[in-house]
């Protein structure tokens, strides 16, 4: 979710991805990765008050940083209907960066890392489906 658009834009993506998630048959797999000026992975299993794993926007993550990632306990991905709550809960709680006075728009958007790191997820997932025969 790119949290750096209009509010009022943020706010109609968000009833968009909580409607999407909620149209998925059970046992599909979501993960949610947020990014503004940093790039937020969410930890959907974590009851209460969302977790996330925050790298920087500045550049490309490296391997390392990716590895790091997927080693860090958190449960990168989650199965519906059983992690929908807590997605809808943390996509709600979503809200554009705060601008600096007189800036129209926001400094940073990484897009680029937030996407290198929803692809290392994925590929993960596919990895680990190949070798579990899931």
């Amino acid at each position: 979710v790119d949290t750096t658009v209009r509010a009022r834009d943020l706010q109609s993506c968000k009833e968009d991805v909580v409607a999407a998630v909620n149209g998925l048959p059970p046992g599909d797999t979501i993960a949610l990765i947020a990014f503004d000026g940093v790039v937020r992975i969410y930890d959907l299993t974590y009851q209460g008050a969302g977790r996330a794993r925050v790298m920087s926007g500045q550049e490309s993550p490296s391997k390392e940083e990716l590895n790091r990632l997927g080693a860090s306990g958190a449960s990168l991905v989650s199965e519906v209907p059983a992690a929908a709550a807590n997605f809808a809960a943390i996509v709600a709680a979503l809200r554009p960066p705060v601008r600096e006075a007189g800036r129209r728009r926001c400094k940073l958007r990484c897009l680029g890392p937030a996407v290198e790191v929803a692809v290392a997820i994925a590929g993960g997932c596919a990895q680990h489906r190949q070798r579990t025969g899931g």
